[in-house]
This record gives C-alpha cells, sequence and structure tokens, in this order.
C-alpha cells in the first residue's frame, strides 16, 4: 500500500482526523527506508514481496515493548545487586505504572493475565 492510498483510506473513515488508530501496537514514528524487504498487494489483489523501491517504516510500541525497553532500563538504572526474581513485585507496580486500562473487567483480566505473561517471560530470560 502506498502512503497516499493509506492516507486516502484512513480521511475515508474518519473524515475529521481525530480518531486513534488501532494497530497491533501503537504508532509512534515513521521513516524512509530503503533497506529490506517490503510487502504490499497490487491491484488483483496479489501480494508482492519485494526489495525494490522506497517505504515508509511505521514503528510500533506494544506492552511487551514497555517491559523490554522502558522497565528494563529503568530497572538497569537501579543497579541491583539482588536476583531479579526478589524485585519481581517492585519491578510488576512499576510495569503497570506505564498503563491506563480503560475497558471492561473482562478486558483488563485479559490484559493484566497477557501482561503477566509476557513480564514472567522477560524475567525469566533477564540478563543484566
Amino acid at each position: 500500500m502506498r502512503t497516499k492510498e493509506l492516507i486516502e483510506m484512513l480521511r475515508k473513515e474518519d473524515p475529521s482526523e481525530e480518531c486513534y488508530i488501532r494497530w497491533e501496537g501503537v504508532p509512534i514514528s515513521a521513516a524512509l527506508e530503503t533497506k529490506g524487504p517490503f510487502y504490499f498487494f497490487d491491484e488483483n489483489g496479489k501480494m508482492h514481496i519485494t526489495n525494490n523501491g522506497y517505504r515508509v517504516d511505521i514503528k510500533t510500541k506494544g506492552a511487551y515493548d514497555f517491559i523490554k525497553e522502558d522497565l528494563a532500563q529503568w530497572y538497569e538504572k537501579l543497579d541491583r545487586t539482588n536476583p531479579i526474581e526478589d524485585d519481581r513485585d517492585m519491578l510488576m507496580e512499576k510495569l503497570k505504572s506505564f498503563f491506563i486500562v480503560e475497558t471492561s473487567e473482562v478486558t483488563k483480566k485479559w490484559f493484566n493475565e497477557d501482561i503477566e505473561k509476557q513480564f514472567s517471560e522477560w524475567i525469566k530470560n533477564y540478563k543484566k
């Protein structure tokens, strides 16, 4: 998809240009790139995988990015010497402070379970 097609599609759905975008993560930046393959559909619905041409990479940030980037950086600044497992409760409290969850109780439960699973995986693989 070309940028003009994306912009046109977004403007058609939201002429006010005030809606939030729901993506796999939150779009945080865009950059013109020439390296690496990208995918697009042609007018016949065939998917192309190519290295030819320019593309705009849209970077997103999801919940797990807060764990492996923001929480990890915060924790490293503390310069703790005890095992990370000993700081689990403190880390989880800090992690949850990055989010405001304004949804149904079911979605909150799902979010908390998912973030706990991702957090546990990060703790298990953490290397200082």
